[in-house]
């Protein structure tokens, strides 16, 4: 309305031949010259122009897969997603983990299967598809899935505080803010309580972080696993009771092991020689080379586990990888030269995989391409 009533009033002023009559319409309307029109005209279209470009501007991404975006009123201000392209299979990492090409029989660079460089190459049997936060970025590290896959236990890098993350990151909880007994937590085999242990002493805390009383036995079947390190050896529990199983025998100091669902094979870890797996029915031992983190798939196909680069005490780079229990590959399922994927940990049923980026923590859908 106001731009017709200017611009009409200075056509009819401009184009008015008679002085007498224009004379008179400017002292009826004082603030209405030639000058001030113009000046009148040109910003109204200015501000035309802006309005029309920010209309048509394209809305900003949704920050969150869908069943998370509808997840409540005050989602996490600095959550991003997190999506990464489908990878083809990466060429396996040769001798001691190094980023080279695969190391052949014959000792040159081929591919397994007949590959080559000029040939398609085969295809990794998992690979990360996308990811999304579950925490804000604000020093989270160390994730781990319960025993039904549904929550996340995390804690704080350099505080005590201990935190439960629903699956979605609807739901946080901190659990716990005793100094020093969010460094050595782990699930009971139940799911239902946390085990943490502060210099001797062991507590248990139920998912609300209240205290909880168990007897000897109560808290021995809650805890006890079916492969565990003792004086730097793995040993395996004897299925059919009696003395347990060393399965080493100080080659290294190994710090980590853990049983494939089936029993069938034992992964480890040794301080200088990195991860290992025994098939305990064969005896054979496969060595991966370095690497840390692992979790076993629900069908001992493999491991998921994590590879690093350090210079110094700095961690430079770091990816996931997946490894055939038999030793036939090792593949980067990552691939982010740029981002570095710390702690992964897999849940029960093999579906999904929890691991920090810079302080945040994420969880991701593995897609089996078979």
């Amino acid at each position: 309305m106001f731009p017709f009533l200017f611009f009409s009033l200075s056509v009819r002023i401009i184009g008015e031949q008679d002085a007498y009559h224009r004379e008179n319409v400017m002292k009826k309307y004082p603030l209405v010259n030639q000058r001030n029109i113009f000046y009148i005209l040109t910003s109204l279209i200015v501000i035309f122009i802006i309005l029309a470009i920010y209309r048509s501007a394209p809305p900003p991404e949704n920050r969150f897969p869908p069943e998370i975006s509808m997840r409540g009123e005050d989602p996490w201000e600095n959550v991003e997603q997190v999506s990464y392209p489908i990878y083809r299979q990466d060429r396996e990492m040769g001798e001691k983990g190094t980023e080279s090409s695969f190391i052949g029989e014959n000792g040159t660079n081929d591919f397994p299967s007949g590959s080559s460089f000029g040939e398609e190459e085969p295809e990794s049997l998992f690979m990360v598809k996308s990811g999304w936060a579950i925490t804000p970025r604000d020093d989270f590290v160390f994730p781990r899935f319960s025993p039904d896959g549904l929550n996340v236990i995390c804690r704080k890098a350099n505080c005590p505080e201990m935190f439960l993350v629903s699956l979605d990151g609807a739901q946080i909880r901190q659990i716990s803010d005793e100094f020093g007994i969010n460094y050595n937590v782990r699930w009971s085999n139940d799911g239902t309580m946390l085990i943490v242990k502060k210099g001797e002493k062991t507590k248990v805390l139920d998912l609300t972080g209240k205290e909880v009383n168990l007897t000897d036995e109560e808290l021995r079947l809650q805890i006890e696993d079916r492969s565990y390190v003792k004086d730097h050896n793995i040993y395996i529990k004897n299925p059919q009771g009696g003395e347990d199983i060393m399965i080493t025998h100080d080659e290294d100091a190994y710090i980590a092991a853990e049983l494939s669902y089936d029993g069938c094979k034992v992964a480890y870890q040794g301080l200088t020689t990195g991860i290992h797996i025994k098939d305990m029915e064969t005896r054979e031992v496969i060595d991966l080379g370095s690497g840390s983190h692992f979790s076993w798939l629900p069908d001992g196909m493999g491991l998921i586990y994590n590879f690093t680069k350090k210079d110094g005490m700095n961690v430079i780079s770091g990816d996931i990888f997946f490894a055939y229990a038999d030793g036939s590959g090792k593949f980067n399922i990552t691939k982010t030269p740029d981002v570095i994927e710390l702690n992964p940990c897999l849940s029960p049923d093999g579906r999904y995989l929890t691991y920090e980026i810079d302080g945040q923590i994420f969880v991701t859908d593995l897609w089996n391409l078979y």
